[in-house]
């Protein structure tokens, strides 16, 4: 016979804080012990799961739900009717409300609970534990597994509209859970608003300002997203993203950082712009806070240059740190506002240097594109001496052919009309010319230095 004691230390191994991952081997054996008298040992094992979800160990939790699991689908009707209970779901419930556990613990016992859910949902009598999930998604949107991003669909011109009308009510209502809760808070600072900050004419300022609704500017992440596409913005859980125009049917187009880019809707959720009386409410309790900067100096200097041993049994230091201390939670929200406000400011520095950049250089694309178009000027000087000058070589070889001619002429008529011969004259001294000497002749040179190849030959005519 199995005892208690052996349940709980069974389940006091399979949850040990010693475990940095499931050993799936515990938590059988615990199934195997509750198995054998699951009206009985179920419930010893429903108690130790119990005292082990108590514990401030993020191990010994994560182990627990793990074999919370394992339980549900290995030791039939039972086990399950006791997991489903309103007893133990309330204790579920307890734990992702609490303030100290941890928000990774809190992410895997909604998986687990939406786990049981999908295991429940054919059995009615379990129906405790759709009921806890369903309370998890309305009261602790955040706490739930990312949503799958939505396929990017275009839209045309009446259904883009639409979608418009439908995505501005899906924002007001979203925004109308926010406004109630700020009400209380404005009738309260209405009155010191109303007594403080007036015009020049004595009248209220936010009286005189119509009242004008909230208009989504920016949005707040809720998940992470990495970009798998170079047009997608990537960010972390709390990132602000201003945002510039809707792209797609779930997609938006936003700022972050200096980059541009596109986002779900589905991983955001979006921040009312603050109203006149915000504004106002705001602005007087930072003045009120920047006037006791006298009062933080003064304490500086009183511990800077005290040489008491015992500086706490000074009353004037005393007082000073009484009246100082609850300027703390103002201060550190201050800090966060204005360091949000620089980080605006050095994106849209970036965004701005990007636009210049990307228009200078379209810039310069556009004058190196008309500067090829445009055909190089032309000399008409220098075109009028180039002609002139091929004019005058033209002329020259013309004459020169004309020469050549002329010549060719002359020559060709000395061969045919051969000289007579000569009569010895006695009277004349000289050489005796014979009818051979013209044969011999050398040929009439060409102006070009070369014989003549077309002379005329007796002989062969």
């Amino acid at each position: 016979m199995v005892s208690k004691r052996k349940i709980e230390n069974a389940v006091k191994t399979a949850t040990a804080g010693e475990l940095r991952a499931d050993n799936w081997q515990y938590h059988l054996d615990v199934c195997d012990l509750v198995r054998d008298d699951p009206e009985e040992l179920g419930k010893y094992a429903m108690e130790a799961i119990e005292e082990r979800l108590k514990q401030n160990d993020a191990n010994v939790i994560l182990r627990t739900l793990s074999l919370i699991t394992c339980l549900a689908g290995n030791c039939g009707s039972r086990l399950q009717q006791a997991i489903a209970s309103k007893h133990f779901t309330g204790i579920l419930y307890n734990l992702t409300q609490s303030k100290y556990i941890h928000m990774t613990v809190k992410q895997e016992l909604i998986k687990v609970v939406e786990q049981l859910t999908d295991s429940f949902k054919h059995d009615p009598s379990l129906k405790a534990m759709a009921d806890l999930n369903s309370t998890i998604s309305r009261k602790f949107p955040y706490l739930m597994n990312d949503p799958s991003v939505p396929q990017k669909k275009d839209m045309d011109r009446y259904s883009k509209a639409a979608e418009e009308e439908e995505l501005e009510r899906a924002l007001k209502q979203s925004l109308l859970e926010y406004e109630q809760q700020q009400e209380l808070q404005r009738s309260r600072t209405e009155n010191v608003a109303h007594s403080q900050i007036e015009d020049s004419s004595g009248s209220p300022l936010h009286l005189q300002q119509a009242h004008q609704p909230n208009q989504v500017r920016k949005v707040r992440a809720v998940y992470d997203l990495k970009a798998s596409e170079p047009e997608e913005l990537s960010f972390v859980k709390g990132d602000i993203i201003t945002v510039i125009e809707q792209v797609y049917r779930d997609w938006w187009r936003g700022s972050l950082r200096g980059k541009v880019g596109i986002f779900p809707l589905n991983y955001v959720t979006p921040i009312s712009a603050p109203s006149s009386e915000e504004l106002a409410t705001e602005a007087i309790e930072e003045q009120a806070v920047l006037r006791q900067k006298p009062k933080v100096d003064k304490l500086l200097q009183s511990l800077k240059h005290s040489h008491d041993t015992d500086i706490t049994q000074n009353q004037e230091v005393n007082e000073l740190y009484s009246e100082v201390t609850p300027l703390r939670p103002k201060i550190t929200k201050m800090l966060g506002k204005y360091a949000q406000k620089k980080d605006d400011l050095i994106s849209l520095r970036e965004v701005l240097a990007n636009a210049e950049s990307t228009y200078n250089r379209m810039l310069d694309e556009a004058a190196n594109g008309f500067a090829n178009t445009v055909p190089p000027k032309i000399n008409q000087k220098q075109q009028y001496y180039d002609r002139m000058e091929h004019l005058s070589l033209s002329e020259d070889k013309s004459y020169a052919q004309q020469q050549h001619s002329l010549q060719n002429m002359a020559y060709s008529s000395i061969n045919y009309f051969p000289s007579r011969p000569k009569v010895n004259n006695p009277q004349q001294p000289g050489p005796q010319c014979s009818d051979s000497s013209t044969q011999n002749r050398p040929p009439f040179p060409t102006p070009d230095g070369y014989p003549n190849q077309y002379q005329y030959d007796p002989e062969k005519n």
